[in-house]
């Protein structure tokens, strides 16, 4: 019996074999597959379709001003981003400037599924108490990135 073939306009994801290529973007699950003797490499690429909203990214430049304080925030802040399909791809981690004068502080970059998201975390009553904490905490540089 033949399988139906997927609506293209449906379908979330591609899968594209790429050989010989030794980094992926970090949109993709990759994993190797042996085929005739030669070792392909298999990404599951994210494809965008007609209507299929995109990823949405905050960075944030933090200057800690009160460390107890900025620890509370801290330590709750991850499950209001949860609640949204938000997740954490950097928080804070070392940073090289490579190019320009500006000395970023600590670097935060989250990813939600789009902006729409993005601005209901930001404004959900939860996020707006953490909000003051983190105001009273530190001072901040706070930008919403549309993905592509």
């Amino acid at each position: 019996m033949k399988a139906a073939s997927p609506n293209p306009v449906n379908v979330a994801s591609s899968v594209f074999i790429v050989l010989g290529l030794t980094r992926m973007p970090p949109s993709t699950s990759c994993y190797a597959v042996n085929l005739a003797g030669l070792t392909w490499r298999v990404a599951r690429m994210r494809a965008k379709f007609p209507g299929e909203a995109m990823a949405a990214y905050v960075l944030v430049n933090v200057e800690i001003t009160d460390s107890a304080g900025f620890a509370e925030y801290r330590k709750l802040v991850p499950a209001t981003i949860a609640a949204f399909g938000g997740r954490f791809l950097t928080r804070g981690g070392a940073t090289e400037v490579l190019e320009g004068e500006w000395i970023p502080k600590r670097l935060v970059i989250l990813e939600f599924p789009d902006v729409p998201t993005i601005k209901a975390w930001y404004h959900s009553p939860e996020y707006q108490q953490l909000l003051e904490l983190r105001k009273r905490t530190a001072t901040s540089d706070f930008v919403i990135i549309d993905g592509v």
